[in-house]
C-alpha cells in the first residue's frame, strides 16, 4: 500500500497541519522514513480504541505522536493506556509552544515494574 502524503490529508486543526509540514520536511531529508496521518487505530480497551494522530517510522523505531492545543484528560488516559499497553511503541505528546512552529515534546512510557 502506498502512503498517502502528509500535503494530501484533511487535518483536524491547524497544529496538525503545521506539524505535517515539519514531519514532511524530515521525510524528504531523510531523517523519517516515512509519516502517515491517523494511520493506526489502537485498541486501548474493551470496546475503546484510539487514533493518533501521526505514526512515523524512523530507521530504528516506530512512534506514534499526538498533537494537542491544550491538553484534555480523556486525551491523556489514551496516551497513557497505549503507552502500557504497546511498550515497544514510543508515544509522544505534541504541545504548541508559546511562538508559532515551536513544540514541546512530552515521552509517555509503559510504568516499570520494581
Amino acid at each position: 500500500m502506498k502512503p498517502i502524503p502528509l500535503q494530501k490529508s484533511n487535518f483536524r486543526s491547524k497544529l496538525e497541519k503545521r506539524y505535517a509540514e515539519l514531519l514532511d520536511l524530515h521525510v524528504k531529508s531523510g531523517v523519517l522514513l516515512d509519516a502517515r496521518y491517523e494511520a493506526i487505530k489502537l485498541r486501548i480497551g474493551d470496546n475503546v480504541h484510539w487514533t493518533p494522530d501521526f505514526f512515523l517510522t524512523y530507521p530504528d523505531r516506530f512512534e506514534f505522536h499526538e498533537t494537542k492545543g491544550f491538553r484534555r484528560t480523556s486525551a491523556m488516559v489514551k496516551i497513557k493506556a497505549a503507552a502500557q499497553m504497546y511498550p515497544h511503541f514510543r508515544f509522544v505528546l505534541v504541545e504548541a509552544g508559546k511562538k508559532t512552529g515551536e513544540y514541546i515534546f512530552k515521552e509517555y512510557k509503559a510504568y516499570e515494574e520494581k
